[in-house]
């Protein structure tokens, strides 16, 4: 655990709205330690993206995103 006043950077890879061609097709950014959907992308990409990455994700609905009622956590994810 870092002392006090220690600061911890992460690097937080930020998608929304429409999917990235080179993320959808394989691509894997070096780096990153959390995912941050701002919304409007479909749950099975996010959840594809985190797999690959190994790392958790962040979801904030959008305005076209379902009902998220039902959902749970696991593993620090939002899973059905």
């Amino acid at each position: 655990m870092p002392s006090a006043g220690a600061h911890q950077w992460w690097t937080a890879l930020v998608v929304s709205d429409e999917e990235d061609r080179g993320l959808r097709a394989g691509a894997r950014p070096s780096g990153i330690d959390l995912i941050v959907s701002a919304g409007d992308l479909a749950f099975d990409y996010l959840s594809e993206l985190s797999d690959r990455l190994d790392c958790p994700g962040v979801l904030v609905p959008g305005n076209h995103d379902p009902d998220l009622t039902g959902f749970r956590e696991r593993r620090g994810r939002v899973v059905a």
